[in-house]
Parts: C-alpha cells; structure tokens; sequence
C-alpha cells in the first residue's frame, strides 16, 4: 500500500542517522531483491553509503560490486549508479 510504502523509505532514511551496523545485512538483502520497489532499492544502497566507518564496510563494497555487475533485470540503470556512488564512498 501506498502508506507502507512511505514508511519504509522513512525507516531507511533514518537508518542515516543512526548507523545501526547490525541491520545492515537485512538492508543488503532488501537492496538485492528485484521483487521490493525499484525507489526503495535505491534509497536502501543509498543509506548504506552512510556506513563508511562501519566494520560492515567489506559487506557493503561487495553488495555494491554485485550490483554495478548484475544485469538490468536485477540491477536496473539507476540502482547501479546508486551502488556506484556508494561504492565511492566506501573507499
């Protein structure tokens, strides 16, 4: 539902701010799944760019290096240049 929606983009985007390191292999998994919404994907990819200092780095830059990789059905245009963003950021 569209309110379900809403409140999934606002719990990633508050993982900002917190850097809960021990949700981070759930918000890969959701990243990766083709099945969730295309927006959330990104927004998922795109908190985890919020995780430089993270012991989980090593897990984000391999997410991130699966999607550049992936083809279109699993990683569309836009989530790959997402992961490419963060993939910087990792660094």
């Amino acid at each position: 539902t569209p309110k379900e929606h809403e409140e999934c983009l606002r719990t990633l985007t508050q993982l900002r701010n917190y850097n809960a390191h021990h949700l981070v292999p759930q918000v890969i998994q959701f990243a990766e799944n083709p099945a969730k919404p295309l927006d959330m994907r990104v927004a998922a990819v795109e908190v985890l760019g919020w995780f430089t200092n993270s012991y989980r780095n090593p897990e984000i830059v391999a997410m991130c290096n699966k999607l550049i990789e992936s083809n279109k059905d699993i990683a569309p245009e836009r989530l790959k240049q997402e992961a490419i963003k963060t993939l910087a950021r990792m660094k």
